[in-house]
């Protein structure tokens, strides 16, 4: 990336002769195609690495994994004056792998946090119903265009920059709902575009 991101520098000076240019352009593309091989050859193995990941389910406290994500999150927040708020006030017992949530929570949080204005507000909060837990995670960010709603879930290359200009890969949500799935839950999203979003995944409570 750093070799592309050079040749376009000098491309972008206009200091190079016709030849010269002729030549950095031939080598601009053959370079492209060789890193677009390579992210092709990744997501491949990226997508075999989620389908064969295996869950270690235990006994884990839901408001500690997020008290532990806000924490991790706070300056982000304040970095664009956002409210990064926890409305699970008392422990919350789950049966699932810890890693997978903490993962999980870490990239909702963090979306959340990309894709909220400044001075905008991110919360978490949870409810249950019989033996299962249902965590939220609500922003007023920009939302999502309905067309688009389809695609977040799904290896289709859905990536978007945050409020301030944050990139991602578009791989994170993926990984969250094949993450989700493992632990026997469900992910899901509502959205209304430019007033906020609501990423919401179950979990069976231990």
């Amino acid at each position: 990336m750093a070799s592309l991101q050079g040749l376009i520098s000098l491309l972008n000076q206009n200091i190079l002769s016709q030849e010269e240019f002729q030549k950095i352009t031939v080598e601009l593309s053959a370079r492209v195609n060789t890193t677009s091989s390579l992210l092709e050859n990744l997501l491949n193995w990226s997508k075999n690495q989620i389908a064969t990941a295996k869950a270690n389910p235990v006994k884990t406290d839901v408001k500690r994994l997020v008290d532990d994500c806000i924490s991790l999150y706070a300056n982000n927040a304040k970095g664009k004056n956002i409210k990064l708020l926890s409305k699970i006030s008392e422990p919350v017992f789950i049966y699932a792998d810890e890693e997978m949530i903490r993962i999980t929570l870490r990239n909702l949080i963090s979306n959340a946090i990309k894709f909220t204005r400044n001075n905008g507000e991110v919360n978490v909060e949870s409810s249950h119903q019989d033996n299962i837990l249902c965590i939220s995670i609500s922003d007023s960010g920009v939302g999502i265009p309905e067309e688009d709603i389809s695609k977040i879930f799904s290896f289709e290359a859905y990536t978007t920059p945050g409020t301030a200009k944050e990139k991602g890969t578009g791989l994170g949500l993926i990984l969250c709902k094949e993450f989700i799935e493992k632990n026997g839950g469900e992910m899901r999203v509502d959205s209304r575009y430019g007033e906020g979003s609501i990423f919401s995944f179950t979990v069976p409570k231990a």
